[in-house]
C-alpha cells in the first residue's frame, strides 16, 4: 500500500526543525476517561490499542505496548 492508497496524512517530525517528537494528548476540557473510551472495542470486532488509549501511561511506548497486550486479551 502507498500513502495514496490509505488516503491519510502523516506528519514528519524529522522534517520539522521545531518538533522534537510527537505523542497523543487529551484536550484541555477532556478527562482521563476519554483514554478508556478510545480503548473500547466496537462490536467485539474492531479493537484499538496504542499510547492514545492508555490512561495509565498516556503518550508513551510503555502505554502503547500494554494496551496492545490488553487488546489481544480482549479478543
Amino acid at each position: 500500500m502507498t500513502q495514496t492508497d490509505l488516503n491519510t496524512d502523516n506528519s514528519s517530525p524529522s522534517a520539522e526543525v521545531l518538533v522534537l517528537g510527537e505523542y497523543s494528548h487529551i484536550s484541555l476540557f477532556a478527562s482521563g476517561d476519554d483514554y478508556d473510551a478510545l480503548f473500547e472495542p466496537v462490536d467485539d470486532v474492531l479493537f484499538f490499542a496504542g499510547e492514545a488509549t492508555s490512561s495509565e501511561y498516556p503518550g508513551t511506548a510503555h502505554g502503547a505496548y500494554l494496551t496492545g497486550v490488553a487488546a489481544v486479551g480482549e479478543m
